[in-house]
């Protein structure tokens, strides 16, 4: 970002992220009390167009970078790969966290 060094980067990029999501926020509040939505009623239809958001910019800028052949590539591998990540990132948590408790389970002594 800056040039100044990783730590300086970092620390600004999620600043910036934190002013950012306190930004979207605070106008999503206004537009749920402006609508007459609950909070409930507004997570439930803008978490799924905020979540998608991205997916949706890889598929346009691909294929405004490749045109249409590379573009739908990069697009196939935008939708059919990611859900594959997310999960294999999951289940590795999941290992991780159930051998973490199991190892704790075992080595932890019974009342005596």
């Amino acid at each position: 970002m800056l040039g100044l060094g990783w730590p300086v980067d970092l620390s600004s990029g999620l600043l910036l992220t934190l002013a950012s999501f306190a930004a979207l926020r605070d106008s999503l509040e206004a537009l749920g009390s402006k609508l007459r939505l609950s909070a409930g009623a507004l997570g439930s239809v803008i978490t799924p167009v905020l979540t998608s958001m991205p997916k949706l910019m890889v598929v346009l800028c691909s294929i405004a970078a490749y045109g249409r052949a590379g573009g739908y590539d990069v697009t196939e591998g935008t939708v059919i790969g990611g859900p594959f990540v997310v999960s294999a990132l999951a289940l590795s948590a999941l290992i991780l966290v159930t051998g973490a408790v199991r190892g704790r389970r075992s080595g932890a002594t019974g009342p005596s």
